[in-house]
């Protein structure tokens, strides 16, 4: 990227001295610091308690799709102690609940990453940041870099896990990006490339048997349908599809607020995609867009989600003794016309993201984002 057009960068905004060996959950309480980038278009800020992207949002327009958070008192017991669930966080070792025996030995709801502290390290290249943090009970270790572009209001991460162990297992990892805040509204609109798909709900009668075609969805066993891409209706569930293209895209995006957030991934990376709708106290309360390396939530077995897949699709993946794998993701901001109707498609090269959008009228047209 062109660094030196970045304006500047305040990557700490309050200092923490505090170790990370001692900020195991169940013993600390403390108080979340932000890691914040910045170029003229955009701010982006991390948490460094849970690792979470917490804002992302234009310096000149302050809608932040990223702004949604569990209060300490919702949050599931085990991760009461630790950091809440919020913004654009990070499943890893598994998407859900851990087991019976995994929670008596401290194993939190989504694991341990999402859960504790980050280590910032600041790397000597202008607007990029790296982070870390290590999983005590799982023996996992995660590293990530985000790179902020010079001047457009996009942004590449880079994630690695490695596997501590002297023995190899399965796992999931799951990026967990959930919208609300001023943003989320009954307009908003979910668009993606994705294939067929299952509700979460209906898996334990037929994982095939319910099975369906993005955008509609079937929302109980009586096969009556719902559109994904609306938000709407007031029925909450979470769809999960294969992507069946070597790129793999979502976006949401609020007309009349004139914004869209997207993301982009190679299918090799993430297979997976979950679209959350959900309802709280009978109104709309979040959008999730989660894309990961498990299909399977944890309704199913640990047995289950090693042995069943979908299309071809697994739903864990093997991490060997000892070893690591990288994965990576794009996300970016755009303002939309006025006459937006939904996303088409999005494509990415290394220097550009290009989304397709069908206008209320006339032929598809282009938006462009430079990358670099």
């Amino acid at each position: 990227m062109k660094y030196q057009k970045l304006s500047f960068i305040l990557l700490i905004v309050w200092s923490c001295s505090i170790p990370l060996k001692k900020m195991a959950p169940e013993t600390q309480s403390i108080q979340d610091t932000l890691i914040v980038l910045r170029n003229d278009s955009v701010t982006l800020s991390i948490s460094r308690f849970g690792g979470a992207i917490v804002d992302f949002h234009f310096t000149n327009q302050k809608l932040n799709p990223l702004d949604w958070k569990v209060l300490p008192n919702d949050m599931p017991e085990n991760n009461k102690k630790g950091a809440p669930f919020q913004g654009h966080f990070l499943c890893v070792g598994r998407w859900g609940s851990p087991t019976e025996g995994e929670k008596q030995a401290g194993i939190p709801h989504n694991g341990e990453p999402a859960n504790q502290w980050w280590v910032s390290h600041q790397d000597t290249i202008i607007g990029q940041v790296t982070m870390q943090t290590e999983a005590p009970l799982e023996q996992w270790k995660m590293e990530r870099s985000i790179q902020l572009s010079a001047n457009e209001a996009c942004f590449e991460v880079q994630e690695t896990l490695t596997n501590q162990l002297n023995t190899g297992r399965f796992t999931a990892i799951v990026q967990h990006a959930t919208l609300g805040g001023a943003f989320l509204d009954e307009s908003v609109v979910v668009n993606s490339n994705a294939g067929a798909g299952f509700n979460q709900v209906l898996i334990s009668r037929s994982l095939t048997g319910f099975e369906y075609q993005w955008p509609m969805a079937y929302s109980d066993s009586f096969k009556n349908t719902i559109d994904l891409t609306k938000s709407s209706d007031s029925k909450g569930y979470v769809s999960t599809h294969v992507i069946d293209h070597e790129i793999g895209w979502a976006t949401a995006t609020n007309p009349g607020k004139g914004l869209l957030i997207g993301y982009v991934w190679k299918t090799e990376d993430y297979p997976w995609l979950h679209v959350w709708k959900g309802i709280k106290d009978g109104k709309l309360w979040t959008r999730g867009i989660e894309f990961g390396t498990t299909g399977l939530g944890d309704t199913f077995s640990p047995e289950d989600r090693a042995a069943i897949t979908f299309h071809g699709r697994n739903n864990n993946l093997f991490v060997d003794a000892k070893s690591a794998f990288t994965k990576r993701y794009t996300c970016f901001l755009i303002r939309i016309p006025v006459d937006f109707v939904k996303t088409t498609s999005v494509l990415t090269t290394q220097s550009s993201i290009k989304v397709d959008y069908q206008p209320k009228n006339g032929t598809i047209r282009t938006l462009s984002i430079t990358k670099r």
